[in-house]
């Protein structure tokens, strides 16, 4: 059943692909948009993503709750590979599905010298590397060296925007938070549905790339201002606090590294997106990733009674 769900959720992604296998291993074939590619609704983004994140959890099942069937396995990573293939999505989906992967596979990546130092030199080296394939035009101009000029550019605009958006007085009152909340409403329905905060921002201060993030503390700003600053600060730490809390009384109650803690393992990954935003697709994404677990599981634990 692990199988059949990975497998029919590649499928699921092949279809949105246009059954293009080199659309899903190159993300940016033209112009820094996959050939073929059309804007999509917000619900076939989500569709989408879980698609990609249904082989992360079957992995982690396997991986967590399956003793031996080490061919199974494999299988599953091969799956998880082509859908969540590097070179193929955005950075962030990149942290997103592999850092829980390493993080339960590799207990040691769990110690903090150990994540904080793969963390930095994939900052250094990976991103400078994935970055060349946003605008994938071949192979002679991919270079394993990271290019001085990546630092010096909008790669690490999060906070940037933040104070832009303080310096226009971009304050919506609980719009965005409410456009966030309310992402599965067909835009057909919602005419005014809100875009991404870094989206907006951008369009209001009229640049020309409108593709930029907003941090999560940004958003708090963003929504109701000032105060927005401490009631989003205080969310986050209470909610990282309870999940905290709930991954140490599982570790110490059984041990080892059950399917309910590889779920907090992947919010450690949603945690990095969270942060830098924007919270329109942060939020959206994460849930779907929940709810493609949960779906997994019950699936599994049923079939097994």
């Amino acid at each position: 059943m692990l199988l059949l769900i990975s497998v029919a959720s590649f499928l699921g992604l092949l279809y949105l692909n246009e059954f293009s296998l080199r659309l899903l291993l190159f993300r940016g074939l033209v112009d820094g948009i996959a050939q073929g590619a059309q804007p999509q609704s917000p619900i076939i983004l989500v569709l989408g993503m879980s698609f990609r994140l249904a082989p992360l959890f079957c992995f982690l099942y396997s991986v967590v709750r399956i003793s031996g069937h080490k061919f199974l396995k494999v299988l599953l990573l091969i799956i998880l590979l082509f859908s969540v293939f590097p070179t193929g999505v955005a950075r962030f989906l990149t942290a997103f599905v592999y850092i829980p992967v390493l993080l339960v596979l590799l207990s040691s990546f769990r110690r903090a010298w150990v994540f904080s130092g793969v963390l930095v030199s994939a900052i250094i080296f990976v991103f400078p590397f994935l970055e060349q394939f946003r605008y994938f035009s071949g192979w002679d101009r991919i270079t394993l060296s990271p290019n001085p000029d990546f630092f010096r550019q909008a790669h690490f605009d999060a906070y940037e925007n933040m104070l832009s958006a303080i310096e226009a007085e971009f304050v919506t009152y609980g719009n965005q938070l409410l456009g966030a909340l309310l992402f599965f409403v067909p835009r057909a329905f919602w005419q005014d549905k809100p875009v991404g905060s870094g989206y907006q921002l951008a369009e209001n201060l009229g640049y020309r790339f409108n593709n930029i993030s907003m941090p999560f503390l940004g958003e708090g700003y963003v929504n109701f201002g000032i105060i927005g600053f401490v009631l989003f600060s205080i969310a986050a730490g209470f909610c990282m606090a309870r999940l905290d809390k709930a991954f140490s009384v599982i570790m110490s109650a059984k041990r080892v590294c059950s399917f309910e803690a590889a779920i907090y393992l992947y919010l450690i990954g949603a945690l990095f997106f969270f942060l830098r935003g924007d919270l329109l697709s942060s939020f959206s994404f994460t849930l779907a990733g929940l709810a493609v677990a949960f779906l997994v599981a019950r699936t599994i634990n049923a079939l097994r009674f």
